[in-house]
């Protein structure tokens, strides 16, 4: 689950969705730090997270001292944190939890991989928009969309809807074809070729200079620099390629760029898509105000 807002929103999706699964083999953890009385952030009071018996749980090893709940400690991970080693437990009586994961991808990616060491048909990860490279390793994505991004309600929905758009962009068809090392182009007859450059950052106009008109689409791997997306919309007219990226995670641009890309002729793929299965809204912001629930 991924928010566009430091909020609670997030939080009570998790405990619904926990509820929901009470009597399924389920895990749960975090991409950073969740379930704590107060907020990190505005020091205000936030939603607990509520675990109940028969539950996984992977959680760093300090974050058990504030555990409410009962449990039995099953594996102590290699993964560290700054509150220390994660460990998977087990509840054995329903309470309160605080959950400390991994902030990395890969240490995710690792810790899933120990989770399915036990038997479990799920695994919820309560996640950050701070941190929207974990829906890459997610079958299905909640996107929150809440108040406290900003107090113009405009705003709130123009980042939402640029936001889900990104998240649907399609998948490229032969993306087990595509090298994810190198920038390439692919001509119309499916030939492709390693361009000279080998980062878009500061070389978006050298990069847009290697295109010529047999060019059908351009690949880049890993981040898309916002200088690069400038030079390619600049340059729009001059070419006929669409965009391959690796996901809606590696596109490094604000909002207005982000509409713009949409609003071109030029497609964009990805090689990772994301699942976005529903999508949830908080009208109140953490410092105070809140919006009409009916307009939002």
């Amino acid at each position: 689950m991924v928010g566009n807002a430091k909020n609670a929103g997030k939080t009570t999706v998790l405990n619904y969705l926990i509820k929901q699964y009470q009597n399924v083999a389920i895990a749960i953890t975090s991409i950073g730090l969740d379930g704590e009385k107060i907020d990190q952030v505005t020091f205000l009071p936030k939603p607990r997270i509520f675990v109940h018996e028969g539950m996984l749980v992977a959680t760093a090893k300090q974050c058990l001292l504030e555990c409410e709940a009962d449990y039995e400690v099953l594996v102590t991970t290699n993964i560290s944190t700054a509150l220390g080693p994660i460990e998977i437990i087990r509840i054995t009586k329903s309470g309160n939890c605080l959950i400390g994961g991994p902030s990395t991808l890969q240490a995710m990616k690792d810790l899933i991989l120990d989770l399915n060491n036990f038997p479990c048909e799920k695994i919820l990860i309560d996640g950050a928009f701070s941190r929207i490279s974990l829906t890459q390793v997610c079958d299905a994505t909640i996107f929150c969309v809440g108040a406290g991004y900003s107090s113009q309600i405009d705003k709130v929905v123009a980042n939402a809807e640029n936001t889900i758009n990104l998240f649907q962009l399609p998948k490229y068809i032969e993306a087990d074809k595509i090298n994810k090392d190198t920038i390439i182009k692919i001509d119309n007859t499916g030939k492709s070729e390693a361009l000279i450059s080998s980062s878009t950052l500061d070389y978006g106009k050298e990069i847009i200079s290697q295109i010529d008109s047999n060019t059908r689409y351009l690949s880049i791997p890993k981040a898309v620099s916002k200088s690069f997306i400038e030079a390619f919309i600049n340059h729009r007219n001059d070419f006929k390629c669409d965009l391959i990226i690796t996901s809606p995670t590696h596109l490094m641009v604000n909002d207005q760029l982000v509409k713009h890309l949409f609003l071109l002729k030029q497609k964009i793929f990805v090689l990772e898509p994301t699942n976005v299965v529903a999508v949830t809204l908080n009208p109140f912001s953490p410092t105070g105000y809140r919006f009409s629930e009916k307009e939002f």
